[in-house]
């Protein structure tokens, strides 16, 4: 299993927080994709049945990757202490569990790295706080685990810096600006509710965290993003990344369809998926990741359709457009 889904809940009616590994694959930016089904048949040009926005499909992406990139160099141990842990005591043993995972747990950090995979953890450690109750088998298992404990730090951020800071370790990890593409910020906080009060106490600032998708040629690879979280008080909580170096060979990464052509492939592919006649549909680029056998991952050009959700919400819901992939004949 990829590094564990924990769920922590700060004092009597906090607000809970899903991850690590598995938790920030609930953060989906590029929607749901579906890709199964038959062979598509192109619907000739000028016989949409829906209405596509197409100003994202403008010029097809290069045919070459940029340079440089992140190697997979970027996930040897001593690379990711310097850029997210600074120091690891060197009493700190190095254990495997499964084919490619290794954890090195220290009194302070808690490191977990997968080249093979190309992900990483990085947790800071602490004292008389817990991230989750360690499997059998992982170094720090205890028989009981004590409750969480959580202490409020001085707020010495904003978004702008955390975010500015985030990217800086990422540099420092091995990713390159050509690689860098949306970045989000967000700000974690919580309210109490206490006992008989009907009136929420006063809102407090948990952590900065800063999400940044990879994109290569500006396009949007699909799965790949960083999550770097930052106590209030400047100090790293933890990284999470899903960020496999890429091919130099096999890439499939630009196209030489037109847009009415792909416009006909996207009619079929929605309709095939029974998407109602008449509805609205936004085409844009995405890379696709292929997994290789040595860790590396190449890319494959694809057209994404995302249609927003047609069905009626309650107030204050959301739901993410739904995407479907089209074929592009990418080279």
């Amino acid at each position: 299993m990829a590094l564990n889904t924990m769920r922590t809940c700060r004092r009597r009616h906090r607000a809970a927080w899903i991850g690590p590994l598995t938790g920030m694959l609930l953060i989906q930016a590029f929607g749901c994709t579906r890709t199964s089904g038959p062979p598509v048949t192109p619907v000739p040009p000028g016989e949409s049945e829906y209405r596509f926005d197409t100003s994202k499909l403008t010029a097809p992406p290069p045919d070459r990757l940029p340079s440089p990139l992140l190697t997979r160099s970027a996930f040897e141990e001593a690379n990711i202490t310097q850029a997210f842990a600074e120091k690891l005591p060197s009493t700190s043993k190095p254990m495997q569990l499964g084919p490619s995972r290794i954890v090195v747990l220290s009194d302070e950090w808690r490191i977990e790295r997968d080249p093979i995979e190309g992900s990483l953890l990085v947790a800071r450690r602490q004292p008389g706080e817990i991230e989750r109750e360690p499997e059998e088998g992982e170094p720090g298992r205890v028989t009981d685990a004590t409750p969480p404990q959580y202490r409020p730090r001085e707020n010495k951020l904003d978004e702008a810096k955390a975010k500015s800071m985030a990217l800086e370790r990422l540099t420092r990890f091995g990713v390159p600006a050509g690689e860098i593409g949306q970045i989000a910020s967000l700000e974690l906080v919580s309210q109490d509710l206490d006992g008989d009060s009907l009136r929420p106490g006063d809102v407090e600032l948990i952590s900065y965290k800063t999400l940044v998708y990879r994109a290569i040629n500006g396009v949007p690879v699909q799965g790949h993003r960083a999550v770097v979280t930052y106590w209030p008080d400047g100090s790293l909580k933890r990284t999470l990344a899903h960020w496999p170096a890429i091919a130099s060979r096999g890439n499939q990464l630009s196209t030489k369809l037109s847009v009415a052509e792909i416009t006909g492939r996207a009619t079929s592919v929605l309709a095939r998926e029974g998407v109602a006649r008449g509805s609205r549909a936004s085409l844009r680029w995405k890379y696709v990741p292929v997994k290789q056998e040595n860790g590396e991952v190449t890319l494959r050009l694809v057209a994404a359709a995302r249609v927003p959700v047609q069905e009626e919400l309650a107030a204050g819901a959301f739901a993410e457009p739904r995407e479907f992939e089209v074929p592009v004949d990418s080279q």
